[in-house]
């Protein structure tokens, strides 16, 4: 169902940002994503963006990414975007969950430094979650919780890609599909 072509790159992915009401002033804290391929995680992406000088209080309560840590171990910004870009263009498929989000970011962000975001397309599992899982809330902390994911630490963008994964796979289970 989501991984049936062992030839393909499958990316599940995640984008924590920094939450400011002023549109010029947001930027991507945080990307990750696994790739997938032959049924293997092949890579795991936990990228920071040095360049961000403002995040909103309550995203730092939330998600635990601080401006300090950004800049200690963040990739500039515009190599930052141009290996999302590269990553996103190199995968057949793209998964998020909830990725309203994810697709509003990634455009200002591919705007900014004049790159295309109409050739990247993101599948939203939530819409699979709804259907199959019909979970009590459609939040992804409390879907995957309810089904059986046991990290806690969401809002962590890696966290949520394999929270993501996992409901994959219990939705791939409930339909009788084993890889």
């Amino acid at each position: 169902m989501y991984f049936d072509d062992v030839n393909k790159k499958y990316l599940i992915l995640d984008i924590e940002g920094n939450s400011l009401a002023d549109e010029s002033q947001r930027k991507i804290t945080q990307f990750a994503g696994i790739v997938l391929q032959n049924h293997h995680e092949v890579q795991l992406i936990n990228w920071y963006n040095r360049n961000v000088n403002l995040i909103n209080p309550y995203v730092v309560r939330m998600n635990k990414i601080s401006v300090e840590y950004c800049k200690k171990i963040g990739y500039a910004e515009k190599h930052l975007i141009n290996n999302i870009y590269q990553l996103l263009k190199n995968c057949d498929v793209i998964y998020a969950y909830g990725c309203e989000f994810d697709k509003a970011i990634l455009k200002l962000m591919f705007a900014k430094y004049h790159l295309d975001i109409n050739k990247v397309v993101l599948y939203d599992v939530i819409n699979d979650v709804k259907k199959y899982l019909n979970p009590s809330k459609n939040k992804l902390e409390v879907a995957a919780m309810e089904y059986g994911f046991q990290k806690t630490s969401f809002h962590d963008a890696l966290v949520d890609c394999y929270a993501t994964l996992h409901l994959m796979k219990t939705i791939e289970t409930m339909k009788g599909i084993t890889n």
